[in-house]
């Protein structure tokens, strides 16, 4: 018995021996590698982005056609310029009456020669609106990428830089605008505007990192110039503190190394066990037979009777302790499996709500066709299939007036039960709001109000409206970031509307949009849908699209809206076979003939 404990003493010593001077070395190494590389993809990510970001600054300033007259204009009128607080954005403030004007006449459109023969004060309103939403924008950038600082600067005079522009987040402290500020060029920035200017647009880790001489904080910097016409206006600066970064990877690192170590020591104490416990290997066999006989009966009393009597030694080991530990894993196997039979009852539940919920929502919609057999003026047909069991789509049609049709379709941005409570509230609230706006534009306006202010999901929907004046044909339409309707004319044909759509509903809360009019004519048809159409997926991966989409009307151009969504759906569905959908699919046809009998 002394001579086999001598020789387990030998064993461990050599295991420990073996640990310690091969397998720690050996992982302190690999772990130092890790860090390095783990560093420089890092710093190598976030130069990308830095590039990436400083064009997307520059685009929001290049989408202004009257740029070259409008830095200029800023910065020698800078003193004079009336802006609003940073962050106010009271559409109903008088700073934002007095300027909507501006608003309703594209102001990135307007060039410079127009701009020219304005009066004084217009000039200056246009100055101060440009500059207004070019600041809500860099303060957006920088609320949206919380470790990026924006700022945008002219180089007018070296070495004095004026401050055009200041992303300034969520930091409610600074409410001035910086125009008009100078400051003297820190040799890091100059740097950085020369490799802008000289140097490669993707910066790595051994000279992308600059020391800010006032707060000795470490950085990576990039300049992207703003240029018109081969002249360079401005440029916009895009800051990472790399001192966070390195913060936050050193803290991700120690903790992975924790665990890791604490895994390796595991290990190796199961290891010790092994070694010291090759004797126990006969009553571990008696753990395993009785674990066995709770797999046959999935009697756990039985288990811990086995155990207890099988397991009776002279002094309490591991094994001891591992027997206790079957016997309670065994009493919570057959808790857990009274808790999962439960909780299959439950998911029953929830099928059934979900049905109930399908069944509530399609209640929602219009499902009686033809829905005004006594009108022959038109004639319409809407449908919507669902990609899971509740959805995001919508239709809507009623008569706001004996002579006045509102017809609506809309795609809510996410899926389920989510969407499909948001789909319900946008749909009320568009039916509520048109019948006492009556203005297609103006009801979208108020509606997007509504939902903005409710957004706590941060969902957003699409919508196309229009009102359709029976005894004219006229068709006066809003279409807040939904696909282009199609329309048919007698003799032509299908094509789709070419007119481009304003923002989608409850992604800002001051939009406005623009209403186009339409004349419809006897024998013409309009066909609207959402994305669930065009992007229909094929086994292949392929797009059913807009091609297809027309050469389906086609096919059914002088046909019934019934028969047009119904030769849709059949071409759909041909197209993607067996292939998994993952969006609703929704549709509304009316063909107007003009003359009521």
């Amino acid at each position: 018995m002394k001579n086999r404990e001598k020789k387990n003493h030998r064993i461990l010593r050599r295991f420990i021996l073996l640990f310690l001077g091969v397998f720690l070395p050996a992982f302190a190494v690999t772990m130092i590698v890790l860090i390095m590389g783990f560093v420089l993809v890092i710093a190598d990510t976030k130069a990308s982005e830095l590039v990436a970001m400083g064009k997307y600054g520059r685009d929001v300033l290049g989408a202004f056609e009257s740029l070259p007259w409008l830095v200029p204009y800023w910065e020698e009128h800078a003193e004079e310029l009336e802006l609003p607080t940073h962050g106010a954005e009271d559409p109903e403030s008088a700073w934002y009456k007095a300027h909507r004007w501006v608003s309703e006449i594209s102001p990135a459109k307007k060039s410079i020669d127009e701009i020219g023969s304005w009066t004084s004060e217009k000039q200056k309103q246009f100055a101060e609106f440009c500059y207004e939403q070019i600041a809500k924008r860099y303060d957006y950038l920088e609320q949206t990428y919380v470790k990026l600082d924006f700022e945008c600067i002219d180089i007018a005079s070296n070495p004095d830089a004026t401050l055009l522009f200041q992303g300034l987040g969520s930091d409610e402290d600074l409410n001035a605008y910086p125009l008009g500020r100078t400051y003297h060029l820190t040799q890091k920035e100059e740097h950085a505007i020369k490799e802008a200017v000289e140097g490669p647009e993707r910066y790595t880790l051994f000279y992308a990192i600059a020391k800010d001489a006032e707060s000795d904080k470490v950085e990576q910097i990039k300049y992207v110039p703003v240029e018109v016409d081969g002249t360079t206006l401005c440029y916009v600066e895009v800051a990472f503190n790399w001192d966070e970064l390195i913060h936050t990877t050193l803290t991700t690192i120690v903790r992975r190394t924790v665990q890791v170590l604490s895994i390796v020591f595991a290990f190796g104490f199961f290891l010790l066990l092994v070694v010291q416990g090759i004797w126990m290997i006969r009553r571990i066999s008696q753990i395993q037979r009785a674990v066995e006989g709770y797999g046959r009966n999935k009697d756990s009393g039985e288990v811990a009777e086995r155990l207890r009597r099988r397991m009776q030694v002279k002094r309490k080991d591991e094994l001891d302790d591992l027997a206790t530990t079957f016997v309670t894993l065994t009493q919570d196997i057959d808790g857990y499996l009274s808790e999962i039979e439960a909780e299959a009852i439950e998911k029953e539940h929830a099928k059934a709500e979900l049905s109930m919920a399908a069944s509530i929502q399609e209640g929602q919609l219009p499902r009686i066709f033809p829905p005004y057999p006594d009108r022959s003026e038109f004639s319409l047909y809407a449908s919507m299939e669902p990609a899971k069991e509740v959805g995001g789509d919508f239709y809507d049609f009623f008569l706001m007036d004996p002579d006045h049709l509102v017809l609506v379709i809309a795609d809510v941005s996410d899926k389920g039960v989510p969407a499909a409570l948001f789909m319900m509230t946008a749909k009320t609230l568009i039916k509520s709001v048109i019948r006492s706006v009556r203005s297609p534009g103006e009801a979208m306006e108020h509606v997007n109000r509504e939902l903005y202010e409710a957004n706590a999901a941060q969902m957003f929907v699409t919508v196309w409206l229009g009102v359709l004046t029976i005894s004219t044909g006229e068709l006066v339409s809003v279409n807040a970031g939904h696909e282009k309707p199609v329309f048919y004319r007698a003799g032509e044909g299908w094509d789709l509307e070419r007119v481009p759509h304003d923002m989608a509903l409850a992604m800002l809360d001051d939009l406005t949009f623009t209403e186009q009019k339409t004349k419809l004519n006897p024998g013409d048809a309009l066909f609207v849908y959402t994305d669930g159409v065009v992007e229909a997926t094929s086994e292949e991966e392929k797009l059913f699209g807009s091609e297809r989409m027309l050469s389906a009307l086609q096919e059914a151009a002088d046909a019934e809206p019934e028969e047009i969504i119904s030769h849709m759906k059949n071409a759909i569905h041909g197209f993607v076979k067996e292939a998994e959908q993952f969006d609703d699919t929704t549709m509304l046809c009316l063909r107007y003939s003009g003359e009521r009998t």
